[in-house]
C-alpha cells in the first residue's frame, strides 16, 4: 500500500493553471476599475474647485458689487483656505499648478458660468 499524503504533479499543475486564469481575466477588469475611480475622484476634485471658485467670489468679489467677467487663480483659492491640495490629472499623470484660472462670467440672465483653464505643473510658461 502506497502511503504518500502529496499531491501529484498533474494536481499541482491544474491548480496554478487555474490561478493563472483567475488572474488573467481579472487584473485587466480590476485595471479599468481603478483608471475608472481616479477619474472620478479627479472630475469630483474639479466639481469642489468650481464650488470654492464660487464661494469666493460670492465673499470677497461681489460684495463689490455686480461683476461681469472675473477671473481666480487656484493660487487664490488655496491662499485663502477654500482648496487645501492638488490631485493628479490620470489623463497625463500631473497635478493642476497654482497658476491655474478659473474663468466667471456673468450671463444675460445674471448668473455666472465658471469655466476652469487647467495648467499642469511643468507647463507653467504656456498658461501664462
Amino acid at each position: 500500500m502506497n502511503k504518500n499524503k502529496g499531491f501529484t504533479l498533474l494536481e499541482v499543475i491544474g491548480v496554478v493553471l487555474v490561478l493563472s486564469l483567475i488572474l488573467i481575466i481579472s487584473v485587466p477588469s480590476l485595471t479599468r476599475t481603478l483608471k475608472r475611480n481616479e477619474q472620478k475622484k479627479y472630475n469630483a476634485y474639479l466639481d469642489n474647485v468650481k464650488l470654492a471658485a464660487e464661494n469666493y467670489f460670492v465673499k470677497n468679489v461681489l460684495k463689490n458689487g455686480s461683476v461681469n467677467n472675473y477671473t481666480i487663480r487656484l493660487e487664490d483659492l488655496i491662499t485663502a483656505g477654500y482648496i487645501i491640495e492638488t490631485v493628479k490629472n490620470p489623463s497625463n499623470e500631473k497635478a493642476l499648478d497654482r497658476s491655474t484660472r478659473i474663468n466667471i462670467t456673468k450671463q444675460l440672465d445674471g448668473t455666472y458660468i465658471y469655466t476652469i483653464v487647467p495648467c499642469y505643473e511643468g507647463e507653467e510658461d504656456e498658461c501664462e
